[in-house]
């Protein structure tokens, strides 16, 4: 059923891996923006990997440097105001 959205097969391969009765818990980490409304019509329980990396500086576990490079590095697979609302997060 998801071969009809045009994702990339690593993006489809990921989807169907969470419906693996060992991985039915697991929360799937993304950073392709239909891939994430696919999953989410698919009630797949999902992250954005710029919400984990905020997340991760937030709790304590990442220090904000390495999240900025993080983020800077990644910047272009996501639309500009997702990744400035990210870096708004990191430098509270």
């Amino acid at each position: 059923m998801i071969a009809i959205y045009g994702l990339g097969q690593g993006e489809q391969d990921s989807i169907l891996l969470t419906q693996h009765d060992d991985l039915l818990e697991a929360t799937l980490v993304l950073d392709d923006h239909l891939a994430y409304l696919v999953s989410d019509r698919l009630a797949v329980r999902k992250r954005f990997l710029l919400d984990v990396i905020a997340g991760l500086v937030i709790d304590g576990d990442m220090d904000v440097q390495t999240a900025l490079v993080i983020v800077e590095a990644i910047r272009s697979r996501y639309p500009r105001a997702f990744v400035e609302h990210t870096l708004l997060l990191l430098k509270r």
